[in-house]
């Protein structure tokens, strides 16, 4: 098998059976800056197109992704084997072994995405002498479950009582429609982020030109007019609805309006048949949040794997 790098609109054409929203060119090309060079990478293997992937070039290290949450070398064929994907690692060593790079970095979806398909990455990675970089703890709601055994059910004591005050004082849930709620959504976010201290990564630009290219959607909880908490989710694959942002305005922690809202985003993509609401990882570099991750585990999250894995040269 070998490498070659190929031009976007030929990339384009192959990302047909390639689900992952995140390695569309057109998101790839919109976040360019943070990536020194776009490298298109086709895999052949004879006359054969096995793969196709976008990696960032940065530091003498080949990225994927560079800037997404998470990426994958995506298989363009049914009928893959095993021996493919270790096949794919090594041609794709041995060009950036040609290229002058000494490393190359893949951060693969959390395991639900697609675990047979990660798995298969994973074992060639390591058996080239690979190492795990990190693993990073993602949660995330099983909707099948809650479909079929109630979505309370899959709750803490204490997030159950959440939930009941939190219906008791009357909260509202809607989803946005309009340029100044899709601001307001945001701003909400903003200022949840600003008070604990955390980083926001994407401006409301970017989260809005997002939000076109994966069909994002925003929602809003509010109480008899006020704004009390919001959240901003992307469809990066058919069946997985991933929450990108979510908080509450400062203040207002009477209401329980987060409880509210992941019941309600439950609710909502359940019923447009989604299979997970990914709440996203409570880890920094494989670090855990220890409050973040029992505040997901309380409102029935499943804990599962995002692997980063390096391939040094």
């Amino acid at each position: 098998m070998k490498v070659m790098e190929i031009e976007r609109t030929e990339y384009e054409k192959r990302l047909n059976n390639v689900p992952y929203g995140y390695m569309k060119s057109e998101f790839c090309e919109y976040n360019k800056e943070k990536t020194d060079i776009i490298k298109y990478l086709l895999f052949c293997d004879e006359d054969k197109e096995r793969f196709v992937s976008v990696f960032g070039s940065k530091d003498q290290e080949l990225r994927l992704p560079f800037s997404a949450p998470f990426s994958t070398i995506g298989g363009m064929k049914k009928g893959t084997k095993t021996g493919h994907y270790k096949e794919a690692l090594e041609a794709l060593k041995m060009y950036a072994y040609e290229e002058g790079y000494k490393m190359i970095e893949i951060t693969f979806p959390p395991l639900f995405y697609d675990e047979s398909e990660i798995s298969y990455w994973l074992n060639a990675g390591l058996q080239m002498k690979g190492r795990i970089k990190t693993i990073d703890l993602n949660y995330a709601i099983n909707l099948d479950a809650a479909g079929k055994e109630g979505y309370s059910s899959m709750l803490s004591y204490n997030a159950k009582k959440n939930l009941r005050i939190a219906k008791e004082k009357g909260n509202t849930f809607s989803i946005c429609q309009t340029e100044d709620e899709f601001y307001t959504a945001y701003d909400i976010i903003r200022q949840n982020r600003e008070v604990k201290g955390y980083p926001l990564r994407m401006n409301y630009e970017q989260v809005r030109w997002t939000k076109n290219l994966l069909n994002g959607k925003f929602f809003v909880v509010r109480n008899q007019g006020k704004n009390l908490a919001s959240a901003i989710v992307f469809e990066p694959v058919p069946n997985v609805a991933q929450v990108i942002y979510w908080g509450d305005v400062p203040n207002a922690s009477e209401y329980k309006s987060i409880n509210y809202l992941a019941e309600q985003l439950v609710m909502f993509y359940l019923e447009l048949g989604f299979r997970y609401l990914d709440i996203g990882p409570s880890t920094e570099q494989g670090i855990p949040n220890y409050g973040l991750c029992n505040f997901k585990e309380s409102i029935g999250c499943e804990v599962t794997s995002k692997i980063t894995l390096e391939l040094e040269i």
